[in-house]
């Protein structure tokens, strides 16, 4: 019979804690399933193939969210001639959350037509990386995915400031055309501008891409003339 007082104790191996995904462009985004104005969805079922647009929004029933979501709703065709599904996510119960949308159609004559995540709790907000451990969401955070699921972009506004529905279009009309062009878009870049040349493609490679509808700056600046 075993003296289990005279064993040595046994060691202890540390648990590992879950690294916390943060919002890294290049970096898959975590799946979710959560109860939205729409349904329960499953963010990769129902994304599959999309672009995606993730909104996180303080609270129901206020000026700034109210703005954004009619403004937002107001660009559905925009959006969906891009290929780009909108997600809404505020840390709300679901009854106030849907009963703020319903008031918005009638007020407005809107479709609110995307779904809204109630994220009471925050549990979803903090798996994005959008709200931190303690506390609440005390900005606009907003995360642009590509097809692939994938980050390309994340943009914070204050809680106090509304988005711009255009510069959210134009960086998805942006994002759309670096994949396609295999170039980059300089500053003040709008949908049907000239594109440059990122690092590494030479002026060979833009000859036989772009023909004569290409000017060199300089060996660092090589613009692509776009045709209207």
């Amino acid at each position: 019979m075993t003296d289990l007082q005279n064993d040595p104790p046994k060691p202890v191996t540390p648990r590992r804690r879950r690294a916390r995904w943060t919002p890294t462009v290049g970096t898959e985004v975590p799946d979710f399933a959560a109860e939205t104005t729409r349904g329960r969805l499953e963010l990769r079922k129902w994304g599959a193939g999309n672009w995606l647009y993730l909104f996180a929004f303080p609270s129901t029933f206020s000026s700034v969210c109210t703005t954004e979501l009619v403004a937002l709703a107001a660009r559905r065709q925009a959006f969906e001639a891009l290929g780009v599904r909108l997600m809404g996510i505020t840390p709300a119960a679901m009854k106030p959350t849907l009963d703020w949308v319903l008031d918005l159609e009638k007020l407005f004559g809107l479709d609110i037509h995307f779904p809204i995540v109630a994220d009471e709790g925050g549990a979803t907000l903090r798996q994005l990386g959008l709200m931190p451990a303690e506390g609440g969401l005390a900005s606009r955070p907003s995360l642009f995915l590509d097809p692939a699921g994938k980050l390309r972009m994340h943009a914070t506004y204050p809680a106090r400031m509304g988005r711009s529905v255009p510069e959210v279009l134009r960086c998805f009309e942006a994002m759309k055309d670096v994949d396609y062009s295999g170039l980059a878009t300089p500053a003040d870049w709008m949908p049907g501008d000239d594109l440059v040349a990122p690092k590494g493609v030479d002026a060979e490679q833009m000859q036989s891409v772009f023909g004569d509808d290409w000017s060199k700056v300089s060996d660092y600046l090589m613009v692509a003339h776009v045709k209207g």
